[in-house]
């Protein structure tokens, strides 16, 4: 018998899992080990450990009554709600599958069973091959064309400016949370130009995008990652670096990893630098952007800009979300 909670306290800073027993009850105290430890290995979060009800409460948990057919029986709480980094994780479809999991686990482990291996979604690539993109392109052309390219497969996706607006491409639908964004780019045939990546993109409309923006403007060989919170006025830088002289190229690598609550962007391989933000502006910009889509964007001065684009690919770190 496992009763499975979520926890909650007055004092905002508690945080972690833990599992009790049935004080002074063999059974029931290596029935809460074993799903502790599978727990805490499934979802990595802070542990505050195996206890007993009566030892540590000063009260028997009725949940665990001594009315129980069986002594094998625990009460598991993954996580506090009161707490806002647990609540962000509770909220987090990976975090709930790895911690059924633990208490599934545990209890196997207890039975004397093997469990059943963790499954999830098949993995399929989002991006495949340029032809065959039906995504939603925004304010621009895209065509496959045959040039020189850093692959040597001699093809690259051109992508042109429409109109005196931003050019987008979003592709692949809800995808994982956790994942790396990468592309080969430059400008073609023109003046430099203001091109990048999106990451975790919840919008079609150019207008109205949350999401991550890796902006590289070769004129100023400035990279920056903005978070966009739905506003094409609201945007806030997180990273910023100018390429060093010795760094740039005819073609520039540009990335964005997101892990965890963590975001990472590189150009050609350097890491771009944080810039000062309080913790509480970051908070809320990690809980709007939880999911979404990934794409490429185009910042045109004027209709015809080009830019032209080779191993544009997304690397899940995780299972796919709902």
């Amino acid at each position: 018998f496992c009763s499975i909670h979520y926890n909650s306290a007055a004092n905002e800073a508690a945080h972690g899992m833990e599992v009790f027993h049935r004080s002074w009850n063999t059974e029931s105290k290596v029935l809460a080990r074993h799903t502790h430890d599978r727990m805490k290995a499934e979802t990595g979060i802070h542990s505050r450990g195996v206890k007993g009800d009566k030892e540590v409460l000063g009260f028997y948990l009725g949940v665990l009554s001594s009315n129980h057919k069986t002594n094998k029986k625990c009460l598991t709480e993954g996580a506090f709600l009161s707490n806002k980094e647990d609540a962000f994780a509770v909220n987090d479809p990976v975090y709930n599958t790895d911690l059924s999991y633990g208490i599934f686990a545990g209890l196997c482990e207890t039975l004397g069973v093997e469990p059943l291996q963790k499954t999830s979604s098949a993995v399929e690539l989002l991006v495949d091959d340029f032809t065959e993109l039906t995504d939603s392109w925004v304010g621009m052309t895209q065509q496959s064309i045959a040039m020189e390219t850093p692959t040597s497969d001699g093809m690259a996706l051109l992508l042109t400016t429409e109109a005196d607006e931003s050019g987008v491409l979003r592709t692949g639908g809800m995808c994982w949370k956790d994942y790396e964004v990468s592309a080969l780019m430059r400008s073609l045939d023109g003046p430099p130009a203001t091109y990048g990546l999106i990451a975790r993109c919840s919008d079609n409309n150019p207008n109205s995008t949350i999401g991550y923006v890796l902006s590289f403007d070769e004129t100023t060989k400035t990279a920056t990652l903005y978070a966009s919170l739905g506003d094409v006025n609201e945007m806030v830088a997180l990273k910023r670096m100018v390429l060093p002289e010795e760094e740039l190229a005819q073609w520039n690598e540009l990335s964005i990893r997101c892990a965890n609550d963590e975001v990472m962007a590189s150009v050609n391989g350097v890491a771009l630098e944080a810039l000062e933000m309080n913790s509480a502006a970051l908070l809320s910009i990690q809980e709007q952007m939880q999911f979404g889509k990934v794409g490429l964007f185009l910042n045109g001065s004027k209709s015809g800009t080009k830019v032209v684009v080779d191993q544009f690919s997304v690397e899940p770190l995780t299972e796919p979300c709902p």
